[in-house]
């Protein structure tokens, strides 16, 4: 899975449940 990748990438930034749930969304 990818879930790594975008950690890493949103390590530097203000990740917030709306960026998550929104991911959530498009993984599926």
């Amino acid at each position: 899975e990818d879930l790594d990748d975008v950690q890493k990438v949103y390590s530097n930034a203000d990740f917030s449940d709306e960026a998550l749930e929104q991911y959530s969304e498009e993984s599926e």
